[in-house]
């Protein structure tokens, strides 16, 4: 086969959809086809143009986490009020965690 046809076949597999299940899943050790942008953001505008999308995965089924030999992540269920709380105690100060946290909050529980 020829590179470009190879090349051009993994840019069309590789979809924003495609990125959002294989990072629930290598991630976290969930699957899902219930996905939904919940938001974008440009977390560092003053000196940076990286754009975040957020998603948002319901209806999940377990499977198991595909980390990096140097990754850890621990996956925990929370309130979103008890996230909320740690975000205006400092204890959750990224901003993508903030406002994926937030952007639910005020899209579903108002």
């Amino acid at each position: 086969m020829e590179p470009w046809k190879t090349q051009r076949t993994e840019v069309l597999l590789d979809t924003p959809w495609v990125k959002v299940r294989r990072e629930l899943l290598e991630e976290t050790g969930y699957v899902s086809d219930d996905l939904e942008m919940l938001l974008s953001i440009y977390p560092t505008v003053a000196y940076c143009n990286e754009k975040i999308d957020i998603y948002l995965a319901r209806n999940l089924k377990k499977t198991a986490q595909h980390l990096d030999e140097d990754e850890f992540v621990a996956v925990e269920e929370w309130d979103v009020s008890d996230l909320e709380e740690l975000i205006y105690h400092g204890i959750i100060q990224d901003s993508k965690t903030v406002g994926a946290i937030l952007a639910y909050k005020n899209k579903y529980l108002k």
